[in-house]
């Protein structure tokens, strides 16, 4: 199966978004909204199924019930209360940026791995853990300072 469309033989997509397991979509909905993200309003929002937006392109995270989920694979879903499938990462306009939205994750119900902090002198990043256990990183990265 192929995705995408040929433009002189090379393989041309045009959108890509991530889709993740959860166990309560309304909970979901919650938290997401609760730390900032957009409802994504073009996509059938219901029981089984949540779109977001996230960031200023509009990347789009699809969040399915977990036997919704299932229907599109035949590998298991992983059990993340000890392990990560990915680190998901969120760039933000700025320090306060990455610092409000892991307060809001924190007050949403969400678990905060690292606090904001800096890293190498250009970075100031933190993570937090969703509720059904995703690892998400938000970092402002200040291109200015990056070692020459």
């Amino acid at each position: 199966m192929k995705f995408g469309y040929h433009l002189n033989n090379q393989t041309m997509t045009k959108e890509i978004w991530l889709n993740l397991p959860v166990k309560d979509i309304p909970q979901t909905i919650a938290f997401f909204t609760k730390i900032g993200f957009k409802l994504n309003e073009h996509a059938p929002n219901s029981d089984s199924m949540a779109s977001f937006k996230i960031g200023q392109k509009d990347f789009i995270v699809n969040f399915f019930t977990e036997a919704v989920f299932k229907s599109f694979t035949p590998f298991q879903i992983a059990d993340l209360s000890n392990a990560t499938e990915c680190l998901i990462s969120i760039d933000a306009e700025n320090k306060e940026d990455v610092d409000n939205i892991l307060k809001n994750a924190a007050a949403a119900g969400g678990n905060v791995f690292a606090a904001g902090g800096e890293k190498d002198g250009w970075m100031y990043g933190g993570g937090f853990i969703d509720l059904d256990g995703h690892k998400w990183n938000v970092l402002f990265m200040d291109f200015s300072k990056f070692p020459k």
